[in-house]
């Protein structure tokens, strides 16, 4: 979640008028230092917010704890609604500005067809389009385990046996791997650029050399190569992100994968029920690339020790290129290619 979507929740418990009453707050260290100041002007409805070093300004609509923009030293973002409901940010930075929305089960931004979540009536996610393509598929067995991830011609089978969790991974009902995973592990990695990493030029190694740097503001990340070069930023908006190259053409949209059930309350105890893919966490893959053209590729934010962290496709002129990882801890990471 973005710096920015916590500071709006936090700021929109309050009534209008209380809020806009109540003086700031200040965090002061064991030194009398201060780390974090809320300056309110009533006056002009903004507040000034000084955090980790950074001052940012956020810009109400008048009498309102409604946010209309913010503006940090780096970046300024446009707040979008429809209605009440805040559906969407427009960021401007390096002379470049990118708009994404979405809602529980649409995304849309700047030159990128739009994606549409499929759910169950248990709230899962079961099918993800882009436009009026199925690009990625799930399947669950009768406990509510995830049985099965189709991303494109490659599927992820999963099955929870006592000494780990066994993952086959296929494309086109070839077996291209066989694993057995452990528990998630310590190393997170916040996106994947697996599907985008030749267009971008970057190695297959690109994960111990490329940098990731939020905005003041929070809802924009800048790319960074080994050179310290940008490369390319993502857009965060909430569970979403869209990302595009450093002379504004798009790349993908990047989406959270949500497996768990909707909260189902049991029988008068008020305690909902647990979650059964709690077991896969670490080996499931939680984040889905949907390029704008091309397959789709699935990856794990925080994968454990010996789980498919990565799996996507590339398109050749003569065959496409089905390509993996396998993240063991404490090894730097690299790419597999199998060609179908």
């Amino acid at each position: 979640m973005s710096v920015v979507l916590i500071a709006s929740m936090a700021m929109g418990q309050q009534s209008d008028a209380a809020f806009w009453q109540t003086p700031g707050n200040t965090v002061r260290d064991a030194k009398g230092n201060i780390t974090y100041t809320q300056i309110k002007d009533p006056k002009n409805f903004t507040v000034k917010i000084f955090d980790r070093g950074q001052w940012v300004t956020y810009h109400y609509e008048p009498n309102s704890t409604k946010v209309a923009k913010v503006e940090g030293p780096d970046t300024s973002e446009d707040y979008l609604y429809d209605g009440d409901r805040w559906n969407g940010v427009t960021v401007r930075a390096h002379g470049r500005s990118h708009t994404i929305h979405a809602t529980d089960t649409v995304v849309v931004t700047d030159d990128m067809p739009r994606i549409t979540i499929e759910r169950d009536a248990k709230g899962r996610d079961i099918a993800v389009r882009r436009g009026n393509d199925v690009v990625a598929a799930i399947s669950y067995d009768a406990n509510g385990q995830v049985q099965r991830l189709a991303v494109g011609a490659m599927s992820l089978d999963i099955n929870i046996l006592t000494s780990g969790v066994r993952e086959v991974l296929r494309a086109n009902d070839s077996v291209l791997v066989t694993t057995v995973a452990k528990a998630q592990g310590k190393r997170q990695f916040p996106i994947s650029l697996d599907p985008v990493a030749d267009r971008l030029r970057l190695g297959s190694d690109w994960r111990n050399s490329v940098q990731f740097n939020r905005s003041a503001t929070g809802s924009l990340v800048s790319v960074t190569d080994a050179m310290h070069h940008q490369i390319a930023e993502i857009v965060q908006f909430g569970e979403t992100s869209a990302a595009f190259d450093t002379k504004s053409s798009p790349l993908f949209y990047e989406l959270r994968l949500k497996y768990s059930a909707n909260p189902v309350v049991g029988s008068g105890d008020g305690d909902a029920f647990a979650d059964p893919t709690t077991a896969l966490n670490g080996i499931l893959p939680d984040g889905l690339i949907v390029p704008v053209t091309g397959d789709a590729s699935a990856y794990v934010s925080r994968p454990g020790d010996g789980a498919i962290s990565s799996l996507w496709t590339v398109n050749g002129a003569s065959a496409p290129a089905y390509r993996f990882v396998v993240y063991h801890e404490g090894a730097k990471p690299s790419a597999t290619n199998v060609v179908e």
